[in-house]
């Protein structure tokens, strides 16, 4: 699991500003969220760091759903789960998990679906390693396997030039035959007086 701590300043979106107005200050209507916003926007944008840095990225990558196939990292802080943009860390959302069964229950929850990720990262992280060795080994095959394509198409091409070139001396051979017989038709049709027009 990665710490914030090594976080530089993250640009927080005007979304994210919002969130936080009705998620953390508990503004319900459109007007408070929006006044609040306009009047602790630079305030929110510290909280928002502060979180991320005192809380744990769990995630980068892609996630699905999203609009774009940009790459985004997933905090955790408490039972604050925060969104942001991978490649220009804007923060996008930000969020309370809340099951309904009281604050031991969510902390529960966070705890193990953490685990369960940390589990799943080195998972992949293994079966990665495993296939990049496996195929390692396979390229190694397969290098061999197209020296040998090229060894024995070259003997191919060879076999068949040869082929060609006995196809051409047969057909001499057989033009030869022809002319020979043709020479003896033209003899004997002398022989016995017969003429060709």
């Amino acid at each position: 699991m990665e710490t914030g701590k090594e976080t530089s300043m993250y640009t927080v979106s005007n979304h994210a500003k919002e969130r936080y107005a009705e998620r953390c200050k508990d503004r319900d209507s459109r007007l408070e969220i929006t006044t609040y916003v306009a009047e602790h926007s630079q305030r929110i944008e510290e909280e928002i760091n502060r979180m991320l840095r005192y809380g744990k990225r769990v995630y980068t990558g892609r996630t699905e759903g999203g609009k774009d196939r940009v790459p985004k990292e997933v905090y955790v802080n408490g039972l604050w789960i925060l969104l942001a943009n991978a490649e220009n860390h804007n923060v996008i959302t930000l969020y309370r998990v809340d099951l309904g069964c009281g604050p031991d229950l969510d902390k529960l929850y966070v705890e193990r679906m953490v685990q369960r990720l940390e589990e799943a990262k080195g998972h992949l992280d293994e079966t990665r390693r495993k296939a990049e060795e496996q195929n390692r080994a396979y390229q190694a095959i397969l290098q061999e396997g197209e020296g040998q394509i090229q060894e024995y198409q070259e003997r191919i091409r060879l076999l068949k030039e040869m082929c060609e070139g006995y196809q051409a001396v047969m057909r001499s051979s057989r033009a030869g035959l022809a002319r020979a017989a043709d020479d003896v038709e033209a003899i004997v049709n002398t022989l016995i007086g017969k003429k060709k027009f």
